[in-house]
């Protein structure tokens, strides 16, 4: 008898959304064989795909019996074996978004075939990013703790960006106190001003 699997992508959806670039994103996906109820009707090889190559979703893990996922730097792929007539998987697939993604609404299609179903059936998930840094910055005083006039006095800054995602575009300004002279930054810094760019 002629095979007549019908391969679907009858469920699909991602949590959270929005979600934050940096932080992890889960898709929930349906696959069905929606072929007749018989053995002729078994789909074999049945592989799922997601077109990853713009490198905002990195894989990190899946929950699919009976199924293995893999990725490159272009494709994701997880091969499910052979689903019978009839039948269904719905499993989750979780990516970490990349840390340097900007607000964008990303749309992410995924492709399921078999042997005897090699026509693509694609459904996409539109998810919402947006972008979230928490900046901290930390001022240390000299020691010990004591200011002699008509010398130099250094103090010690830092800047920490807690996530979760890259923050860009970072300047400190480190206003200068009544009766101090000059400032001059070093380090990441300066001499004049304090540029650092995109911080992860």
């Amino acid at each position: 008898a002629h095979a007549l699997a019908v391969m679907e992508i009858t469920s699909l959806s991602a949590t959270p959304s929005p979600v934050l670039a940096g932080n992890n994103l889960t898709f929930a996906v349906t696959v069905e064989n929606n072929g007749a109820a018989s053995p002729a009707d078994d789909a074999t090889n049945v592989s799922l795909t997601l077109d990853v190559s713009s490198g905002i979703l990195l894989y990190q893990s899946e929950t699919i019996t009976g199924a293995t996922c893999s990725a490159t730097a272009t494709v994701l792929t997880c091969n499910f074996g052979s689903l019978a007539a009839g039948s269904a998987k719905s499993r989750n697939i979780v990516f970490q978004v990349a840390a340097s993604t900007p607000d964008q609404n990303l749309t992410s299609p995924f492709s399921v075939v078999s042997t005897e179903d090699t026509t693509a059936d694609t459904e996409a998930e539109i998810t919402d990013i947006d972008v979230e840094a928490d900046l901290v910055v930390d001022k240390v005083a000299p020691s010990p703790n004591r200011i002699v006039p008509g010398n130099n006095v250094v103090y010690t800054i830092s800047v920490t960006n807690n996530g979760p995602s890259n923050a860009a575009a970072v300047t400190l300004d480190d206003p200068i106190p009544a009766g101090f002279g000059t400032r001059t930054y070093s380090g990441d810094c300066g001499p004049a001003s304090c540029s650092l760019g995109t911080m992860a």
